[in-house]
């Protein structure tokens, strides 16, 4: 009966009065939870970018020191819809039970994440090196606003600030829709709505707010230089332009 119920996942739907239901927007189904097969009940659907498929997904990592041989290290299987940035610890802790720990690990955009770069580092010493995924604030697309790379942290003070030299005033820890910790900062409205450079800045009618990550992820995230968001951890060395020569060498033909 549990298979037959996850197999009418993505048609129906029991509300809150016990009522079936049709799916709409919003009540969708997990994809993780959802079997596409008959014949293989652990086989997911995955998407990555315009590629679709049913099935699984696999992880291979490979040893890329210019002076030693390419071995294959480690090899780990999912079905097509786990995420990769969630299999990052797993790896790792695959590594470390055969003492095969690297110093860095080069990964893609989709195994990057603040919470990643601060676990294995801390847990196991690696630093991570890859791609962040973009940041997709209308200040950051526009390519002139005042996206979160413009503004500064001082974590002693517990305040944030801008381009235009204002300091925020309010600083609340809590705990966001998903279970993480974001720190919510706030500017002063009379800053604000004077600011030469608000349309920059803050389409909200009242001041800007800026939410951060818990400090470790949020340096983590912190690159030094141009903003770009290429990161590296445990160092403060500009790498942006040897990491780039290193990952275009390793992923692309």
């Amino acid at each position: 009966m549990d298979i037959l119920r996850q197999g009418w996942l993505p048609s129906f739907y029991q509300d809150e009065n016990e009522q079936i239901q049709w799916p709409t927007l919003g009540n969708e189904p997990a994809i993780d939870q959802c079997i596409v097969s008959p014949y293989d009940l652990t086989a997911r659907a995955g998407v990555k970018r315009e590629t679709t498929w049913y099935g699984y997904k696999v992880h291979r990592t490979e040893c890329c020191d210019e002076d030693s041989p390419h071995l294959i290290t480690n090899v780990h299987t999912t079905h097509a819809a786990e995420p990769d940035v969630r299999r990052t610890p797993v790896i790792h802790q695959a590594f470390a039970e055969h003492t095969r720990l690297p110093s860095e690990h080069i990964v893609d955009a989709g195994s990057m994440a603040s919470t990643t770069l601060v676990t294995s580092r801390d847990d196991y010493r690696i630093d991570r090196l890859g791609p962040l995924r973009p940041d997709v604030s209308w200040q950051a697309r526009s390519g002139t606003g005042y996206d979160f790379s413009h503004f500064t942290i001082d974590w002693e003070t517990q305040t944030v600030s801008c381009p235009q030299a204002k300091t925020s005033w309010r600083w609340h820890d809590g705990i966001g829709p998903n279970g993480k910790p974001p720190i919510q900062t706030q500017f002063r409205r009379v800053d604000c709505q004077a600011c030469p450079a608000r349309t920059q800045c803050t389409r909200n009618k009242q001041a800007r707010q800026v939410t951060l990550p818990p400090q470790g992820q949020c340096q983590a995230l912190q690159a030094p230089g141009n903003g770009k968001r290429l990161r590296i951890l445990r160092t403060a060395r500009p790498v942006e332009r040897a990491w780039k020569g290193r990952f275009l060498k390793l992923f692309l033909p």
